[in-house]
């Protein structure tokens, strides 16, 4: 699971190396830090593994959507191909997460539905606020 995890991280940090790179050749700026990452970094060392992997899994489905965006509607072809290659590897960590939650794992009951579709649907907003 160690070596998965490890191996997870890496194909964010290219992400975000990626990511970095078109935004400079935009000319955009970028996001080192905002108040509501940190929130979330905080309250995944106190609310535990099980916390950590739904706010993993949340990441994976907005940043999936994020990038579908990209890929449709980004005027570089090179913004567009970026989506594409991420979107791929996205979909990827979403199936891990799906076979996690079928196997038992982590069975959601009505009110850890609606918690998780509200977290999402901050997680959705931020990412939209922030990135707009």
């Amino acid at each position: 699971m160690k070596t998965l995890v490890d191996l997870w991280f890496r194909g964010d940090k290219e992400h975000a190396r990626l990511l970095g790179e078109a935004l400079k050749r935009l000319g955009g700026k970028p996001i080192n830090d905002h108040w509501r990452f940190s929130l979330l970094c905080g309250l995944r060392k106190h609310l535990g593994v099980g916390f950590r992997l739904t706010a993993m899994l949340l990441t994976e489905i907005v940043s999936n959507v994020y990038y579908k965006m990209l890929r449709r509607y980004g005027k570089a072809v090179a913004l567009r191909q970026m989506g594409r290659l991420i979107i791929r590897e996205e979909t990827g960590h979403i199936a891990f997460h799906r076979a996690r939650l079928v196997a038992g794992h982590s069975r959601f009951g009505l009110f850890k539905a609606a918690a998780f579709r509200l977290l999402g649907l901050g997680a959705g907003t931020t990412v939209w606020l922030n990135h707009r």
